[in-house]
């Protein structure tokens, strides 16, 4: 058919440099907004509290080991023994402040996110012929991030 041959694409092309420029702003802006810091935050002080508990069950203060010896529960060798090991025990776990990892999180999404890194993960990229960036997928993830970043904007 003749008239088939004669289709032209409303599309006729888009500045490459503008698009990846914007995929990763939107990629960023959708990790920052998704508060990946309080995960993780969430994520450290857990295991700082089992880490804790461990401690608290697990090791003997020098206390109790006065009153152990004092009770001739233990020897003079196996207090200096223990005694010895509760020094060589790291310091006590601490907190970890929120501030530092938003901050860390931030500056490595600001900084040292690209699209090389992002690429392997990018399942499929939606423009419109306008060349409006309206959709983008990460693999085997059925959200389209462009969407999620403004909603998260607007609330």
């Amino acid at each position: 058919n003749m008239n088939a041959s004669r289709f032209v694409c409303d599309f006729k092309g888009i500045n490459a440099q503008t698009l990846e420029d914007k995929v990763l702003e939107v990629c960023k802006d959708f990790y920052q907004n998704q508060r990946i810091y309080t995960k993780i935050k969430g994520a450290i002080d857990k295991r700082i509290k089992r880490q804790r508990n461990i401690e608290k069950h697990h090791t003997l203060t020098q206390e109790q080991l006065i009153e152990k010896l004092a009770q001739g529960i233990i020897d003079a060798e196996t207090f200096r023994e223990q005694t010895q090991s509760l020094r060589q025990q790291p310091q006590r776990t601490t907190s970890i402040n929120g501030h530092q990892i938003q901050h860390t999180i931030q500056n490595i999404i600001q900084k040292r996110f690209t699209l090389n890194i992002l690429y392997p993960y990018i399942e499929t990229i939606h423009i419109t012929k306008d060349k409006n960036l309206i959709g983008i997928y990460f693999k085997n993830e059925p959200l389209n991030i462009v969407n999620q970043t403004m909603q998260s904007s607007i609330a």
